[in-house]
């Protein structure tokens, strides 16, 4: 059974890519994808694995520790979610940035947020536009470093807290600022592009403002310790 229009199926190439927006998204995986393949990132299945992640939970950790304060944040619980409908427009992104840019980099980095966050992230992923604090750009902010996430926590009672280990996709940065919307434009061997992401001025922080440029694959489950009082 397609659920596709046969006349757009086939391979998307730079030419076709123009009117792609024309075509419902679920026309566009199945161009991607292919039919088989539709099915196994369309059946609405979201999932949080529970079982030992191995290697994965190691680089997940790895990752986390490069940029934490060891006496001042612990990871006590590493989840991996699969949201085959996500993951599908992700894919579909990162091939639009393949053919307009002809390069792309997927980027692990750490997203911190409350906890009544966590369920519309991981059903609906991260929303641009129910940002209100802007200091690089009014996008979705993600940092290399966990100590930076870890400040847009909850900081409970218990000191658990919740962030995400995101994949984003990006092709060129610039500088960003408070009152970015949209980054600026630049011209390379006589042609105009847009920059797609923007950067704090140590590259630690970057926004990203485009839907399905980035994927939440991980709930990372921490623990900051608090100072006790002398």
């Amino acid at each position: 059974m397609g659920v596709g229009n046969s006349s757009i199926h086939g391979k998307i190439t730079k030419k076709t890519w123009k009117n792609v927006e024309e075509y419902p998204k679920s026309e566009l995986i199945e161009m991607l994808l292919g039919e088989e393949e539709l099915f196994k990132y369309t059946d609405n299945i979201i999932v949080e694995k529970n079982e030992t992640l191995g290697e994965d939970r190691n680089s997940v950790e790895m990752e986390f520790k490069k940029t934490a304060r060891p006496q001042r944040i612990k990871i006590t619980k590493v989840k991996r979610l699969q949201n085959p409908y996500l993951r599908a427009c992700y894919l579909l992104r990162k091939k639009e940035y393949e053919i307009r840019y002809e390069k792309v980099l997927q980027t692990f980095v750490f997203h911190g947020t409350k906890k009544c966050n966590v369920p519309n992230i991981r059903f609906y992923n991260l929303n641009w536009r129910s940002i209100k604090v802007h200091k690089f750009g009014k996008g979705i902010s993600f940092s290399t470093s966990s100590s930076y996430a870890s400040c847009y926590g909850d900081h409970g009672e218990l000191g658990e807290d919740y962030m995400f280990g995101v994949h984003v996709l990006e092709s060129s940065r610039c500088e960003g600022n408070d009152n970015m919307s949209f980054p600026p434009e630049f011209e390379k061997d006589a042609i105009k592009y847009r920059y797609d992401t923007s950067e704090n001025p140590d590259g630690k922080v970057i926004v990203k403002y485009r839907d399905d440029e980035f994927y939440p694959a991980y709930i990372i489950k921490y623990k900051k310790r608090r100072h006790s009082k002398k």
